[in-house]
């Protein structure tokens, strides 16, 4: 299935889709956070009154998190409660999918740690255990790889077609006619339903990246570079995110 048929399954039926482990990853995610608010209201955190230093990577996410999270419709259009719940419903599947690519990058880092511990105790296995072992251990590391790169690229196809001025309109106008939600629209009424919208402008070409290289090995190797800086960010960017997604009722 190619990446744009994989984008339409997942936003048209994010609740029922299965492929991936999206249902699974979810509950996982939705039981990590129960257990990280559980946690805060156990903890007294003293934090030092100074101003939070954040890398241009975090701040940058945390911008486009912002921007969906505060997209609404033109002014003259905000009592449109049709409108309005579709778009509501646009923010929150791709605001899921931040947040899932975020899961994806701690796994995906779990995964390499797994497999260098398995490199570091060579001497603890035969030399044909440590060949399975270590066979086993890069293949869960690819699977998280894949998983990372396949669901960075839905979200930043949810970005575009929903959110980004840059977007042709001619090709959202085809890309929205293909929703479930817009069945029985013509293409007059569909046009005045995005003109509702004001999207908005981007700092880079890939919203949360810089860029998604054309071949797939630099492809690889890009995200897995950008993966090791924004991990060690990671329990930040989640827990603003998060915060986002309760002040907006999109949680």
């Amino acid at each position: 299935m190619s990446d744009l048929g994989f984008f339409r399954n997942v936003y048209k039926n994010p609740d029922e889709y299965k492929i991936g482990g999206y249902d699974a990853d979810r509950r996982e995610i939705e039981e990590e956070r129960k257990r990280d608010s559980l946690d805060k209201k156990n903890k007294k955190k003293v934090r030092p009154e100074t101003k939070e230093i954040i890398s241009p990577l975090v701040a940058n996410y945390e911008k486009v998190v912002g921007a969906i999270a505060n997209f609404e419709l033109k002014p003259a259009f905000q009592e449109n409660m049709a409108e309005a719940e579709i778009l509501k419903k646009r923010k929150k599947i791709t605001l899921d999918f931040l947040r899932k690519v975020l899961f994806d990058v701690s796994k995906y880092m779990v995964a390499i740690q797994a497999l260098y511990r398995a490199q570091d105790n060579k001497e603890h296995f035969e030399g044909q255990e440590f060949r399975d072992e270590k066979k086993i251990r890069d293949g869960e590391r690819k699977i998280a790889h894949d998983r990372l790169i396949n669901d960075l690229k839905i979200t930043m196809r949810l970005i575009n077609v929903n959110f980004n001025k840059d977007f042709s309109e001619a090709s959202r106008l085809q890309e929205e006619k293909k929703m479930t939600d817009r069945k029985g629209y013509s293409d007059g009424e569909l046009k005045k339903a995005l003109a509702m919208r004001s999207y908005a402008a981007f700092d880079k070409p890939g919203f949360i990246i810089d860029y998604l290289p054309k071949d797939s090995l630099s492809e690889r190797e890009y995200i897995k570079k950008w993966s090791f800086e924004i991990y060690s960010e990671l329990s930040k960017l989640n827990e603003d995110l998060e915060k986002t997604l309760n002040e907006k009722d999109l949680s």
